[in-house]
């Protein structure tokens, strides 16, 4: 991780193209990516470090995590999407009451339905 910060931080700004698999399939400057990627990267070891069994219980897995950030920042970049997101997913979502992060978590069959709508994909959403 240490790595990676300094490498993002370090990265130059040329306008090559840098593409990581973790994140949109755009393309964009090296510099900003390899920020992204390391912060990212942060917020989940953060999270993880917080609660591993909570992180387990939501994401399962890195790829998960990837991309719950991934369709969050859709459904919040669109207005059609965001008010979608608040109107048919948001009370759902809030219902599992995922914060405060430190606070255990066990959830119902209908709780972890309504959780796997973070990182999957949806037509409506």
């Amino acid at each position: 991780m240490q790595n990676l910060i300094i490498t993002s931080l370090d990265a130059k700004n040329n306008g090559e193209k840098y593409e990581p698999n973790l994140i949109e399939n755009r393309k964009r400057s090296k510099k900003p990516m390899k920020i992204l990627e390391a912060a990212t990267r942060f917020l989940e070891y953060h999270y993880y470090q917080q609660n591993p069994e909570k992180w387990l219980t939501v994401f399962h897995n890195q790829s998960n995590f990837f991309n719950s950030l991934k369709r969050t920042s859709r459904r919040v970049k669109y207005p059609t999407n965001y008010e979608r997101f608040l109107k048919n997913c948001f009370p759902n979502i809030s219902s599992v009451e995922l914060i405060p992060w430190s606070m255990p978590i066990s959830l119902t069959e209908k709780q972890q339905r309504i959780v796997m709508q973070l990182h999957r994909r949806s037509e409506r959403v």
